[in-house]
């Protein structure tokens, strides 16, 4: 655990900022093979996230469980983050250890919560693919949405 890890996990947003600018490698992996970035998305950070992006944190690093940190955003299900992390370019093709996708875990949850719907389309609109077995499965989900595939 870097310090920049820790002083992220407690939201000490002047002692990241202290530590970027000094120079701290952004990527470094730690526990569970997680970043930094993976400690603000899973903890709904959304101004360290940003600032994380913006300072060149990778949002590719892939944990121990093949999980992106866009995968994480959706499980965290944080409609802020997942926005970041699209439009700074966030991959969508990477697959878990259970061969999911992001669009696979987002539409799991699709009927969780609010913000369920939001997501997936946002995905769709960044470019995600819904595979034939996802449209089978969720047609009529996402036909209550309204949701275009």
């Amino acid at each position: 655990m870097t310090a920049l890890m820790l002083a992220v996990i407690y939201e000490y947003n002047q002692i990241i900022k202290i530590i970027v600018g000094a120079g701290a490698s952004l990527n470094i992996i730690g526990k569970f093979g997680w970043s930094a970035i993976m400690w603000a998305i899973s903890n709904k950070y959304i101004s360290i996230v940003k600032y994380l992006i913006d300072t060149g944190s990778s949002f590719g690093i892939i944990d121990n469980y093949n999980y992106s940190p866009i995968m994480r955003a959706v499980i965290a299900r944080n409609v802020y983050v997942i926005r970041l992390l699209l439009e700074a370019g966030a991959p969508l093709q990477v697959r878990n250890d259970d061969g999911e996708s992001v669009i696979d875990i987002a539409l799991q949850k699709i009927s969780c919560d609010r913000f369920g719907p939001v997501i997936v389309k946002m995905l769709l609109e960044f470019g995600a693919v819904l595979s034939q077995d996802n449209i089978e499965k969720y047609s009529k989900i996402l036909d209550k949405f309204h949701i275009t595939y």
